[in-house]
C-alpha cells in the first residue's frame, strides 16, 4: 500500500517539511517548493501533495524571515527574504545529496509569488545546480511589483511605507534585482506561468524577460511562458497540473541530460 507521508525536519538550520510517497520509487527526484511573502511552508501543502503523489520527494522550507524563522513575529524584509533564501538552495541540495531515498542530482524548483522570485534570483547566478524550474505568478522585475497599487496597499498595511511613499522600495528593487543572467539559465528547463490580470505581478514584465532569454535556449522546448487570461494573483489547478507535467518530463521521464549535478 502506498501512503503519502509528511515529516517535519530541518537542514542547515532551515525548518522543513518533507513529503513523499512510501514506499516510493527508487531514489525519486528532489523538488523544493517555496511559498509566498508573509507565508510559510505549510501554505503549500496542497501543491506539494500534487507532486509527491507523482513520485517526487518534496521539500517545503520556510523562507528567510518567515514561518519558524520569524520567532519575533516581525514583518519580513521582502528583498532580503528573496536573496537569502535563494543563496540557501545549493546548501539544501548538498544536504540531500548523499541520501539513499532521494536523488538530489535531479532537483526541481517550484515557487509561488515571492517563492517564484526566489527562483528567478537563484537562476541569475552562475552556481545553479537545479535541473528544472517552475516559478509561478512571479517576476524577475521586482521594481514592476513595487509600482503597482496593490503593492502600495500591501506594504502600507505592513507599516513599510514612509513619507516618501514607494520610491525607496522601488529604488531598492532596482538595486537588488538581477540585471544580467548567468550562463546557467539556458541550460535549465524553465516553465514560467502568470495570470494576465495579475494586479501585483504585471505579466508584461515577465513576458519581456521571457522574450529576452528564449532565443538563448538551443532547444526552445526547454523554456515555456504561459499567461492565463482572466487570472489574477493566484495559482490555479491548471498551473499546478502543468508544473507536474513539466517536472515529470525533465526530472523523471527524460532525466534531464543537461541537468546540474551536485
Amino acid at each position: 500500500m502506498v501512503e503519502t507521508t509528511i515529516r517535519k525536519t530541518s537542514a542547515n538550520g532551515i525548518p522543513l517539511l518533507e513529503m513523499c510517497d512510501t514506499p516510493s520509487a527508487c531514489r525519486p527526484p528532489l523538488v523544493i517548493v517555496f511559498h509566498g511573502y508573509t507565508g510559510r511552508k505549510e501554505y503549500c501543502l496542497a501543491q506539494a501533495y500534487n507532486l509527491a503523489t507523482r513520485g517526487m520527494y518534496v521539500l517545503l522550507p520556510d523562507a528567510y524571515g518567515h514561518g519558524e524563522r520569524n520567532a519575533d513575529n516581525m514583518v519580513p524584509d521582502f528583498f532580503m527574504s528573496i536573496s537569502r533564501t535563494a543563496a540557501e538552495i545549493n546548501g539544501l541540495i548538498d544536504a540531500y545529496s548523499n541520501r539513499h531515498d532521494v536523488d538530489a542530482t535531479r532537483t526541481g524548483l517550484v515557487g509561488y509569488s515571492m517563492g517564484g522570485c526566489i527562483i528567478f534570483d537563484y537562476l541569475a547566478h552562475e552556481s545553479v545546480r537545479a535541473a528544472a524550474a517552475a516559478p509561478v505568478i512571479a517576476t524577475p522585475d521586482l521594481a514592476s511589483i513595487m509600482k503597482t497599487p496593490d503593492a502600495t496597499s500591501l506594504f502600507q498595511s505592513l507599516g513599510l511605507v514612509g513619507p516618501d511613499g514607494m520610491k525607496p522600495l522601488i529604488a531598492r528593487a532596482r538595486e537588488v534585482q538581477p540585471t544580467r543572467w548567468g550562463r546557467a539559465v539556458p541550460r535549465v528547463p524553465l516553465l514560467i506561468q502568470n495570470g494576465e490580470e495579475d494586479p501585483l505581478v504585471p505579466a508584461s514584465g515577465v513576458r519581456r524577460f521571457y522574450d529576452s532569454i528564449a532565443d538563448s535556449y538551443p532547444d526552445t522546448t526547454r523554456i515555456e511562458f504561459v499567461s492565463y487570461p482572466g487570472t489574477g494573483h493566484a495559482d490555479t489547478l491548471e498551473m499546478n497540473l502543468r508544473i507536474a507535467r513539466w517536472l515529470t518530463r525533465f526530472l523523471t521521464d527524460g532525466a534531464n541530460s543537461e541537468g546540474f549535478s551536485p
